[in-house]
């Protein structure tokens, strides 16, 4: 039985990459469509402010396709964890404008309390224990190496 799985899993597997390829390309359409008609309204110096804030109900996949279009469309680094986060955000379990609003206003101060303190906007998107706690598992767990 297990033989017979893997070899349709070998034969469709294919099948359902086209697939999602194309449902990527309509997705991403529509979407280039909606925010190029933003765009024209709000004109280049407003786009030159924009940011991008994701809804979703669950974590960014990596790779995830609308993080990629905005983080691409808005010339952002490409990367999948917080040092990536400047003019796109990730909002997992947000589900309207206003918490969208919230998060993103967060996001903001978090940046510029960030580089007051710390000379690094992206310090405050990591834990503030991080190099502490890399230091102390470094002798901590010595042994196990």
């Amino acid at each position: 039985a297990e033989d017979r799985v893997l070899a349709f899993g070998e034969v469709s597997s294919p099948l359902y990459l086209d697939n999602a390829a194309l449902a990527a390309r309509l997705e991403l359409e529509r979407l280039h469509e909606v925010v190029s008609h933003w765009k024209e309204q709000i004109g280049e110096e407003g786009w030159q402010n924009i940011y991008a804030v994701i809804c979703a109900a669950h974590q960014a996949r990596y790779r995830e396709t609308t993080r990629q279009y905005f983080q691409r469309l808005l010339h952002e680094k490409q990367g999948w964890d917080a040092n990536y986060e400047n003019r796109v955000v990730y909002a997992e379990h947000i589900h309207d404008t206003e918490s969208a609003m919230q998060l993103l206003a967060r996001h903001l101060l978090d940046q510029k309390a960030s580089v007051t303190l710390f000379g690094d906007r992206t310090r405050l998107q990591e834990d503030l224990m991080s190099d502490g706690a890399a230091k102390y598992l470094d002798i901590l767990l010595s042994s196990l190496a």
